[in-house]
């Protein structure tokens, strides 16, 4: 518009100035021809005058025009200067937003190519060393010379050293990859840390460390958070209590938080102790407490790093309060609120007015179990060998537990001057089951395995504990009369109790079947082997139309043709069309990190054990049996 302007106002203010000019002049000059009187000459010099001025406006107008219309030219310039700039703006930004969906492509298939990676080497690495850790297991079993037995701890000593260095990296992988992610869901809080304790148990007793755990039941039964996560967190501090304990005891409670809903776990050793320079940087990245190249403990480093990156990622804190020689105490508080309709602590027997005297040579290893029965209403009394006579008959109680770590001797010389309670029990490890016998015959009634678990302890009390069910105290619900297993024989006492299951194994690694053959045939479980998913599904429906449905079905996930979740979709399928009580399958994988529970669950499986498999946990997944929801074993 003011360029309309300026085209049709300029010729105007042109053709008006000059006609102005030209007729001022015409007028002056008729005006001076005229009869000399003085009014005609003045008018005809105003005249004069005016075209005068006209000229000078004319003059002024033309010379601002001229001004004005290089400005618009520079403006021009500019205008289009910055279109210009525009579009190279807009095609740069074009080429950049091409360039980044290029980089975010290769980004995200770096990232899948890594994942598979990870899980590739994790499968890869973890199978073999499953076959390496359960033959040794198995070896260390028969007899062998004290030489070969030392050969074989030390095959199982490094395995293991090499799993928790597998772990450390490809947990670190993974995190540093963006592949963990949060799951929350219910679960029960006392179920994990005890599974947690029972799993790191065996490393701690061949040190000859006592390992226990105390929940608090001011904790709900019921939380809701990443169970998966919760674990892995406390397998990483548990496993370095365990580590630098030379000697002593780790104990593992969980007591709610200061804040509402939230829960702290802690883990408390007593072993070598930190520095208090060095309590923030353990948890860098391959960084360790003692790292001089004269320190005493191996390992990546990569454990504390790993669980502050794990808790943070859970909305929570890690903490350590320790001292050199003082031991360490780490405490992880998390967000866990109640689930949904869940009670807002945990049921517990009521042990009011009963009295239980624990006798112990090392009353810091059975501090968790104090902690228990004073928690249900007990009265509970500590006392040393020499003096439990003495303290039976002070405190009046009515059931003793004894910790065999005072000496098989010693434990049973004590019974005659304990007959005064009614219930004698003896705290024994898993592995001196084989000395049950010697023990009822002293006198003892019954008998706990270590660490004890409290749904055990409430039961061998003669208390319901509300919040368990039977399934919870099987792993160590045999009668103190069966005899000991011998080595490379079955165990007898399953078969006689008629607990002695039919368990189908699918499995394409042959070193891995004869390993969980084994593993089975000697818990007294009658074992048929399958070497892929398409073969599992026919031996199961063969089984079944013969009447001979299997109880247990062991499915390694990762098999050529039909992998371990169709198979198990198929079988969960014909049971469903045949109208059959549903068989116990757990998965067998050797990924570090499994797939999320939910899927497990869809498709049918109860279970999941982790290789390598060990033995104790195989024998608690076969002595608990279906539970609902799939569960770690």
């Amino acid at each position: 518009m003011h360029d309309r302007l300026e085209r049709s106002v300029r010729p105007a203010a042109l053709i008006l100035g000059t006609t102005s000019i030209l007729l001022g002049v015409l007028v002056g000059l008729v005006l001076l021809r005229a009869p000399a009187a003085p009014e005609p000459r003045l008018v005809a010099g105003l005249v004069i005058a005016s075209a005068l001025a006209a000229a000078a406006a004319l003059a002024l107008f033309l010379h601002d025009d001229a001004r004005l219309r290089r400005a618009i030219a520079r403006r021009d310039d500019r205008i289009e200067a910055l279109a210009d700039r525009e579009w190279e703006l807009i095609d740069a930004e074009t080429r950049a937003r091409r360039a980044l969906a290029v980089v975010r492509q290769e980004a995200e298939a770096a990232g899948r190519a890594k994942n598979r990676f990870l899980a590739t080497v994790s499968h890869e690495i973890r199978t073999p060393l499953n076959g390496i850790l359960g033959m040794s297991e198995l070896l260390r079993d028969t007899p062998l010379t004290p030489a070969q037995a030392t050969y074989v701890d030390a095959v199982r000593t490094s395995g293991r050293a090499l799993m928790v260095l597998i772990e450390d990296i490809l947990d670190f992988a993974k995190i540093e990859s963006g592949r963990i992610t949060v799951t929350a869901r219910p679960f029960g809080l006392v179920a994990l840390v005890e599974s947690v304790v029972e799993l790191v148990a065996p490393r701690a007793h061949d040190k000859g460390v006592e390992i226990a755990a105390f929940v608090d039941p001011a904790v709900p039964a019921v939380v809701v958070g990443d169970d998966a996560r919760l674990r892995q967190v406390l397998l990483n501090l548990v496993g370095n209590a365990v580590k630098f304990t030379p000697a002593g005891s780790v104990t593992v409670t969980a007591a709610p938080g200061a804040a509402p809903g939230t829960v702290t776990v802690s883990v408390q050793d007593t072993g070598i102790g930190i520095a208090s320079d060095a309590q923030e940087r353990i948890f860098g990245e391959f960084e360790q407490a003692d790292d001089g190249a004269d320190r005493r403990f191996g390992g990546t480093g990569l454990g504390l790093a790993i669980t502050r990156r794990l808790v943070a990622r859970l909305d929570g804190t890690v903490t350590v309060d320790s001292a050199p020689g003082a031991g360490a105490t780490f405490r992880v508080t998390l967000p866990l609120p109640a689930a949904g309709g869940a009670a807002p602590t945990t049921r517990s027997p009521d042990l009011s007015g009963r009295g239980v005297l624990v006798v112990t040579a090392d009353p810091r290893a059975v501090a968790a179990l104090v902690r228990q029965l004073d928690a249900w209403g007990a009265r509970t009394a500590l006392a040393a060998p020499a003096e439990a006579a003495v303290a039976l008959a002070r405190e009046g109680c009515d059931a003793v537990l004894v910790d065999r770590g005072i000496g098989t001797a010693a434990a049973a010389a004590l019974v005659p001057e304990l007959r005064a309670a009614s219930r004698r029990l003896v705290m024994l490890r898993p592995t001196e089951r084989g000395e049950l016998p010697g023990f009822e015959a002293a006198g003892f009634t019954d008998y706990l395995i270590k660490p004890v678990r409290a749904a055990s302890l409430a039961v061998r009390l003669g208390a319901a504990a509300a919040a368990a069910d039977a399934a919870d105290a099987a792993p160590d619900a045999t009668p103190a009369s069966a005899p000991a297993p011998t080595p490379d024989a079955p165990r007898a006492d399953a078969v006689a109790r008629g607990s002695s299951r039919t368990v189908l194994v699918a499995e394409d690694n042959p070193i891995n079947a004869l390993l969980v053959r084994a593993l089975l045939e000697r818990l007294g479980h009658r074992v048929t082997v399958a070497g892929d998913g398409l073969a599992a599904v026919a031996a199961w429906r063969e089984a079944a139309h013969g009447g001979r449905a299997f109880d247990v079905i062991l499915m390694d996930l990762h098999m050529p043709g039909v992998d371990g979740l169709a198979a198990t979709r198929q079988i969960r399928a014909h049971e469903a069309e045949q109208g059959r009580s549903p068989a116990l399958i757990a998965a067998l994988t050797a990924d570090a990190s499994p797939a999320d529970p939910a899927t497990y669950e869809a498709a049918g499986l109860d279970a999941v054990l982790v290789k390598p498999l060990e033995r104790d946990r195989l024998e608690a997944l076969l002595a608990a049996g279906p539970k609902g929801a799939v569960r770690a074993a």
